[in-house]
């Protein structure tokens, strides 16, 4: 049975402390469930709190959620491996310019990212930029 794959936007909203979390997921997802393929490693590194991993991964076993990133990719032919790589390293530098935004304004407690996402069996994963639409003060969101 051959795999659904769904490419759209979808909006998270996260604090800082889970933003770093959602960075860290999403270059242990790159290192071992996209580069290395293994999904022992994927799974052992996955160490999100369960709440983060539900709103941002859609996934609520991290051993499923790992199985079916690496089959997938081992489906892939070597070019749209690479594709799928080049695409979360950027979502990746994108996470990572966002977190020293936030870290560079210690008033916003929360940040509003719409980013791509790709849907496969077991869960998604970010492929690409984040936009950030709005921040939360202590007096409410801001929209940027």
């Amino acid at each position: 049975m051959a795999t659904k794959l769904k490419q759209y936007a979808d909006t998270i909203r996260v604090t800082a402390d889970e933003l770093d979390e959602v960075t860290a997921t999403s270059e242990d997802i790159l290192e071992y469930g996209i580069e290395q393929m293994d999904s022992n490693l994927l799974t052992s590194s996955l160490s999100i709190s369960a709440s983060v991993a539900t709103m941002v991964w859609a996934f609520t076993k991290k051993k499923n959620f790992a199985l079916g990133l690496v089959g997938l990719v081992l489906g892939f032919q070597p070019s749209l491996r690479d594709q799928l790589a080049d695409h979360v390293r950027k979502a990746n530098r994108e996470l990572h310019s966002i977190r020293r935004f936030m870290k560079r304004n210690p008033d916003y407690i929360q940040v509003e990212i719409e980013a791509p996402f790709m849907d496969f069996d077991g869960g998604r994963v970010i492929t690409g930029e984040g936009v950030v639409h709005r921040v939360k003060t202590r007096s409410g969101w801001i929209t940027l």
